[in-house]
């Protein structure tokens, strides 16, 4: 490991990149509330996407419904990917990294769950729309409806896996990654709305507002290594490659 690599950060290069990392959370706000507010407002104007809502909620719902032991699959599936326990699976990657000696790494991966975390804090907050309620509800769960904590948090979590697992692996073991990525964020998302606790609008947004915190960070920190003067990073070297 390079000296680049490790070891405490120059107090002004850490402050640098301080302010690369709360500018990329402005960034995914500026795009990611405006987005999802947009989506919000054609789902309420546009008949078609008020009916995909619905559909949705017709076809996986009521696969639950006729199906006791997919729904309690499906609530199993809520509880381990619960925002809460991914947050707390990143902060344990925080440690790691901070021991191992990557502390920008730690700080980057730390910076993207807690903006996607207070975005949908936010967000929930300011749109304020009640979850969906039925006559024989499966599941049940707090707070406003949208965007999906879950969905957005799942697609933080697969965003920083494969930002930190890509340049380890090679081949098929790349694609594997993707894949599984791609599918644990499908599946969280789905499972919102089998379980009756979302609407399908709620889960895209929630995507959205989870990529948009990832690509943010992500941009704001090879900026920094630009203007610290560093080597570039790419997707073969990773997001902090020594130099």
């Amino acid at each position: 490991m390079s000296a680049a690599s490790a070891g405490p950060l120059p107090p002004a290069a850490t402050g640098r990149l301080a302010r690369r990392l709360a500018q990329a959370a402005a960034a995914a706000a500026g795009f990611a509330v405006p987005v999802v507010l947009r989506l919000l407002l054609v789902r309420s104007a546009n008949p078609t996407v008020a009916e995909l809502d619905e559909k949705a909620h017709d076809a996986l719902r009521g696969a639950a419904v006729a199906r006791p032991a997919l729904a309690d699959v499906m609530e199993v599936v809520a509880v381990v990917a619960h925002p809460w326990v991914l947050r707390a699976t990143a902060a344990c990657g925080v440690v790691v990294l901070w021991w191992r000696g990557r502390r920008r790494v730690a700080l980057w991966l730390g910076t993207t769950f807690a903006v996607g975390g207070l975005l949908s804090a936010g967000l929930k907050v300011l749109v304020a729309r009640a979850r969906p309620v039925f006559p024989d509800p499966i599941a049940h769960a707090g707070g406003y409806s949208f965007p999906s904590g879950h969905a957005l948090a799942a697609m933080v979590a697969a965003g920083c896996a494969v930002v930190l697992l890509h340049p380890r692996l090679r081949g098929g073991a790349r694609a594997a990654l993707w894949l599984a990525a791609g599918a644990f964020v499908l599946l969280v998302g789905l499972n919102r709305v089998v379980l009756g606790v979302h609407y399908l609008t709620d889960v895209v947004a929630g995507w959205i507002v989870g990529l948009a915190t990832v690509v943010s960070t992500v941009v704001a920190f090879a900026v920094w290594r630009r203007e610290e003067g560093m080597p570039a990073a790419s997707p073969a070297e990773g997001l902090d490659p020594p130099g």
